[in-house]
């Protein structure tokens, strides 16, 4: 139940594991999250009132805009990060995105998990068909950020309707949800 534990890092980590089960929903039929209250849930509760943690805004987003036909994606040309995790080096992608479909609208699942520097990539869907974006970003000052009872440095910002123009940029270490019509 220590708040600062539970940072921008973990919603950035419970994001990418999101797409993963959104890339694989062909074989995870459901996921679960235990426990959402207290310990080490997305909401912790004391006696007067509660603190959404990080993790609680990337539930939020996916809850409520991502749509539901999860679409085939493919990736190219993605920056990556390169470290040694297990005595073994790996390149890290830096963007992890998921894609969904539904009611004649997309909904993107896109994580920067570069700490530093924010990360632009291309997005094509539809030949051009699509005019408009709308960003829905969750992130804080760093990746140690979070949020505590009188302490909200973690929460939810929303852009706009802006012109699509095919490419997205995103925030230093942020997990997005862009909207697409």
């Amino acid at each position: 139940d220590i708040n600062k534990d539970y940072t921008m890092a973990d919603a950035v980590f419970t994001a990418c594991f999101l797409n993963t089960c959104l890339r694989n929903c062909d074989i995870v039929q459901m996921a679960c999250l235990s426990p959402v209250v207290n310990g080490r849930g997305a909401i912790f509760t004391h006696e007067d009132g509660i603190v959404l943690r990080p993790q609680y805004f990337t539930f939020q987003l996916y809850a409520n805009l991502m749509k539901d036909t999860v679409l085939n994606t493919w990736k190219e040309d993605v920056p990556t990060f390169h470290g040694t995790w297990d005595n073994k080096e790996e390149d890290i992608d830096l963007v992890d995105v998921a894609v969904t479909y539904g009611n004649g609208e997309y909904a993107i699942g896109a994580i920067n998990k570069d700490a530093n520097n924010s990360q632009t990539f291309d997005l094509t869907l539809l030949g051009g068909q699509l005019s408009e974006m709308r960003i829905h970003t969750v992130n804080g000052p760093s990746a140690e950020s979070y949020n505590d009872i009188d302490k909200t440095e973690v929460g939810i910002t929303v852009s706009e309707w802006m012109p699509f123009a095919g490419s997205v940029t995103l925030q230093p270490h942020s997990v997005n949800v862009i909207e697409l019509r």
